[in-house]
């Protein structure tokens, strides 16, 4: 069994491999409309984009793959995801949007993070989600017969998001309201390279060459920070007994 790689809550899924090469399916073109003239049209005028948005030049499905990508694209010893204080907050960042990672567990936890962030630049987060990646060496792991590689790894990836049951998002005290419908899930298959010395300590599926995945979760963008100190707490439950909380102290310069 390898583990579906999740953001926050782990869960698990039957390892698979490849028989043969696999084309990538070409992703969609991210839709232009319903950006910030939608989300102050639905009133939320807080610190989060709304899930329909499409901020900057994509929707989130497309942002969460894009985050997906950056931090499996980092080798392990320097990788956000592992690091315990926030230091390497900073690792493989480009111009636009910054991503902040999430910690990996199945359990009760509570982790605290520093981390120097670009004032009023957006900051892309995924407080729970899953990626579901192929070839894996188990030979059995492949879509049955007749049945579409995307629909095959959207049923692992959507099986584990389902398990989420509780978000809560807050900045500086003030809670983001209807976090659960911030769910987001690939359209279609999209290619990533993990790196290889991802394989033995978290995704034993990582080739090191491109993949293809599936991913769902809960894709979330802040709309920037002002200059200054400020405090964003996530916390992720699921039906598994999972409850894990990161605070993240951000500093915005």
């Amino acid at each position: 069994m390898k583990p579906v790689i999740s953001a926050i809550l782990l869960s698990t899924l039957t390892a698979c491999t490849q028989e043969g090469p696999i084309l990538d399916e070409p992703e969609a073109e991210a839709s232009v409309e319903g950006s910030v003239a939608s989300s102050e049209a639905r009133g939320e005028r807080l610190f989060a984009y709304a899930p329909e948005s499409s901020p900057l030049d994509a929707d989130m499905t497309r942002w969460q793959q894009r985050w997906w990508r950056w931090v499996m694209s980092i080798p392990y010893a320097e990788n956000p995801m592992f690091d315990p204080t926030g230091e390497g907050c900073d690792v493989g960042q480009h111009d636009g949007v910054f991503f902040l990672a999430t910690v990996v567990g199945g359990g009760t936890s509570q982790t605290t993070r520093s981390c120097t962030v670009p004032a009023h630049q957006p900051i892309l987060i995924v407080p729970a989600g899953s990626l579901n990646d192929f070839p894996c060496p188990d030979p059995s792991f492949q879509p049955a017969p007749g049945q579409t590689m995307y629909a095959f790894l959207k049923a692992g990836a959507v099986e584990s998001a389902t398990a989420t049951n509780l978000i809560q998002i807050t900045l500086d005290g003030v809670a983001l309201p209807g976090t659960l419908g911030y769910r987001a899930t690939s359209p279609r298959t999209f290619t990533f390279t993990g790196d290889p010395s991802l394989t033995t300590t978290f995704d034993s599926c990582i080739t090191g060459t491109p993949q293809l995945a599936v991913a769902d979760g809960y894709a979330t963008m802040l709309r920037g920070l002002t200059a200054g100190d400020h405090t964003l707490v996530i916390r992720a439950t699921n039906f598994r007994g999972g409850d894990t909380t990161l605070t993240w102290n951000l500093r915005a310069r």
